[in-house]
């Protein structure tokens, strides 16, 4: 029944922007498509500054397309902006405060929108003092990972701060 009405909601849009602007019609009809298609299950992250981290990530989610990788501060920012993530794994390799700093900057674009949806921000941290500093409560970090970030750690990781999304279970070649 949501089907069918989603179905006959884009069939209608689409006819009335043909109607109205035939050269930009196609482009119209991509937004509308996109507008009534229901939401993505699939479970979207973002990693911020390891490579490594990002291709563990994307195998684990089976989906390079659900795992996006992103260096420096004003790429983040960017990406953050344009794309809802529902987790973001934060490289912490020598600063723990410069992390917190951009954890806090990604919470600020969150409560720009209209209606936020908060995703979790995890540090992924390179030694015991990182890790016990980035679980500090007030900043805007919603937990961290330490070393050794195995696949069976990052999977219980993404499991635990995943919502209802859907995440693929680990497999035996990702291990």
């Amino acid at each position: 029944m949501a089907t069918e009405l989603l179905v006959r909601t884009a069939k209608a849009q689409r006819s009335a922007f043909a109607a109205e602007e035939p050269i930009f019609g196609l482009a119209h009809l991509r937004k509308v498509t996109r507008a009534v298609r229901p939401a993505a299950r699939a479970l979207r992250v973002l990693v911020v500054d390891s490579p490594p981290l990002h291709a563990l990530s994307a195998s684990l989610l089976q989906s390079p397309g659900d795992a996006l990788g992103a260096t420096g501060e004003k790429a983040t920012a960017f990406c953050a902006e344009k794309r809802a993530f529902d987790i973001v794994l934060l490289a912490v390799s020598s600063s723990t405060l410069e992390a917190m700093v951009l954890a806090a900057h990604l919470r600020a674009i969150e409560w720009q929108k209209p209606h936020p949806r908060r995703a979790a921000i995890i540090a992924c941290t390179v030694s015991t003092i990182q890790y016990l500093d980035c679980l500090v409560p007030g900043s805007a970090l919603s937990g961290a990972l330490n070393l050794p970030w195995t696949p069976g750690a990052v999977h219980a990781c993404l499991d635990r701060w995943r919502g209802v999304k859907v995440l693929p279970a680990l497999v035996g070649r990702a291990t």
